[in-house]
């Protein structure tokens, strides 16, 4: 590919031209080929041992064949387990990314993020979406949707490593693994397994699925449990435009961990990581489709691992509405902004992310927020004060039902009248720590119809 202009956004300078994508990452993916490679030996080698078919005897060679697949490659390749980055914390996290590649339009834009965080000593995983279009900033690139992030990295020969350091830093986590994978891949890893089986929360339809050749089919799922082989999967995972609530990227986000975790079931039931052959196949299937910093022994540790985790154990969240609202940029580019300013809410969901009561809280905020219903009235002189605050709210996810001009002017402070006891306590925030009130005065009673009612005062924030 000679060519690839990027989505742009508000006043970014256009990358014009970025050359021989696959030539810049041949450098990068020929270490992990070769040590790959090297890897595979020590496999076959295993293979041998533990069939128990070749040697004899009392030695410690022979001795390997009655060990398990994965305690016989680590027995020959280390004296003892890789202690792998974040273990000793007991929170391993890993950043998944999933590119459409050379057939698909948009072919290195990382439409999949998923930050993979493992906890070892409870024998637990969380799986956490980030949606593609959220407006962060990229090193060197400025404010960017964060999907661009990895094509924008291949260019300065980063790979994964540019989106990887982009979400360490709007969630102020360490992520020291990322791995990349071409949709394609599990496309061929679920053919491989006979199918999955993935239950369709609701039926939808969707009939803008685009295709190679830059048209569109139709593409349609019914509820209730469905076998699905790797094509169907991955149109589930990928439909971008269903109907009855399955149309945007919040919803595809929970298709996708869905797919994933069903790959996950099936390849412990069919106990994959302890048949050698099977893993040589599934490493024919990713060995070209697969970029990662995870070496051999870390992926070695990292199977053992994830093959003791329980399905119960295994949480999905998305960075949805709760937190996030949608944009259009003076460009007509959509993008998704933070309903706080910052990362900091985002951050601390995932701190906390193995944290349920924490969570659970967390969610019930934002959700209590969303909900309420807000009128604001101007209690001074300064014109459009309650307009500028209602447009302030309305990013914070408050709705609100009226604005005007309160019946008296002349107010210093802020005023919120809690009307239906619900939490105050971010308006407050908001507000420039407003004094909260409960009873109307009368020339206010027109106006009880809301959650909260609001007397804008001027030394107002």
């Amino acid at each position: 590919m000679s060519e690839y202009k990027i989505n742009l956004v508000d006043g970014i300078k256009p990358l014009e031209k970025i050359e021989n994508i696959e030539e810049k990452t041949r450098s990068r993916k020929s270490f992990s080929r070769i040590f790959f490679r090297f890897a595979i030996v020590f496999l076959v080698i295993v293979i041998f041992f533990s069939t128990n078919t070749i040697f004899s005897g009392n030695g410690a060679i022979t001795n390997l064949g009655k060990l398990s697949f994965w305690e016989g490659v680590a027995r020959l390749t280390f004296k003892h387990d890789k202690i792998l980055k974040g273990e000793l914390n007991d929170r391993i996290n890993i950043l998944l990314l999933g590119i459409g590649g050379k057939a698909h339009p948009g072919p290195y834009l990382t439409d999949t993020i998923i930050l993979v965080s493992i906890k070892p000593s409870e024998q637990k995983i969380a799986l956490l979406s980030i949606p593609r279009d959220l407006y962060v900033p990229i090193r060197n690139y400025s404010w960017r949707k964060v999907n661009e992030a990895y094509l924008l990295g291949l260019s300065r020969d980063e790979g994964g490593e540019l989106p990887t350091k982009t979400i360490e830093n709007i969630l102020d986590l360490s992520i020291p693994y990322w791995v990349v994978i071409d949709f394609s891949a599990f496309e061929e890893l679920i053919d491989f397994l006979g199918g999955i089986d993935v239950y369709v929360e609701r039926s939808f339809v969707d009939n803008q699925f685009p295709t190679v050749d830059f048209k569109y089919r139709v593409v349609s799922f019914e509820k209730g449990w469905q076998k699905m082989d790797g094509k169907t999967a991955l149109d589930y995972a990928r439909s971008r435009h269903g109907n009855n609530n399955e149309g945007t990227d919040f919803a595809r986000a929970r298709r996708q961990q869905k797919v994933i975790l069903a790959i996950m079931k099936k390849i412990k039931q069919e106990d994959i990581l302890e048949q050698p052959r099977k893993i040589f196949k599934i490493y024919n299937i990713f060995s070209k489709k697969i970029d990662t910093n995870i070496n051999f022994s870390e992926s070695i540790k990292l199977a053992k691992i994830l093959k003791h985790i329980p399905e119960k154990n295994i949480n999905r969240y998305v960075f949805d509405t709760n937190f996030l609202y949608p944009e259009i940029t003076k460009n007509g580019v959509y993008i998704l902004k933070t309903k706080t300013g910052d990362f900091s809410e985002l951050a601390n969901f995932a701190k906390n992310v193995f944290e349920e009561k924490t969570i659970t809280k967390e969610i019930q905020k934002s959700r209590e927020t969303e909900k309420a219903k807000l009128i604001v009235l101007n209690g001074t002189y300064i014109s459009g004060l309650a307009k500028r605050t209602k447009i302030r709210l309305e990013k914070e996810g408050f709705k609100i039902l009226k604005i005007g001009n309160a019946p008296k002017r002349g107010y210093k402070e802020n005023i919120i009248y809690n009307l239906t006891n619900k939490n105050a306590n971010k308006l407050k925030k908001l507000l420039n720590d407003a004094e909260t009130k409960t009873n109307l005065p009368k020339d206010l009673e027109v106006y009880s119809n809301c959650d909260f009612l609001i007397i804008l005062g001027e030394n107002r924030q």
